[in-house]
């Protein structure tokens, strides 16, 4: 557990810190330590996880998700196959390291989507931008961001373009979407928020 003690300044003014170890059972408890050490704030830190979606579960990228299910929309939510086959990780078409996400939105179906998990910035960062890399199977595909009460209307193309929605203002668990707003293919990779 960690807590703070009084009315810090703030964690560019620690002076001291202090480790207190309680044992959870009698007898002979051993803790470590290793590598204290200061570091400068990183002032490229993405607030979401897994954004170039390299970690993988069972073909689906962990900490996203597709923006359906909170409502059982048909036909995605009885037919599991399906959803799969229009909305999973492609290791052959990357932007930054070996996977991307693609969206296969079909005329007739209702649209997916692409959601984050739950996050909250830092105090230190009052203002974030959400950006991300995106690609379609034509030009002109027209693309949403969301994140918090912001919203940016952008288009992919058949390249690789970096898109971006600036002035998101610091919230309690914020989402970070992207959504195509009509049928076709659409590649996601290196999505970020950051100060």
């Amino acid at each position: 557990a960690f807590s703070a003690e009084g009315t810090p300044d703030g964690w560019d003014k620690v002076e001291r810190l202090r480790f207190s170890v309680w044992s959870s059972a009698p007898g002979k408890a051993t803790f470590r330590l290793p590598r204290l050490r200061v570091v400068a704030a990183d002032p490229g830190e993405n607030f979401l996880p897994n954004g170039s979606f390299e970690i993988s579960g069972a073909g689906m990228p962990y900490a996203w998700g597709s923006g359906h299910w909170g409502v059982g929309e048909l036909p995605w939510f009885a037919d599991m196959d399906l959803w799969r086959r229009h909305w999973r990780l492609d290791d052959a078409a990357a932007r930054h390291g070996t996977a991307s996400l693609r969206i296969d939105n079909a005329p007739g179906q209702p649209l997916l989507q692409l959601t984050s998990a739950g996050f909250t910035p830092p105090p230190s960062a009052p203002r974030s931008v959400l950006s991300a890399w995106v690609r379609a199977d034509r030009d002109g595909l027209p693309v949403t961001l969301r994140c918090g009460q912001h919203r940016a209307a952008v288009e992919a193309g058949t390249a690789w373009r970096q898109v971006a929605l600036t002035g998101i203002v610091r919230a309690e668990h914020l989402r970070a979407t992207i959504a195509p707003g009509a049928a076709g293919t659409l590649w996601i990779d290196a999505v970020q928020v950051q100060a």
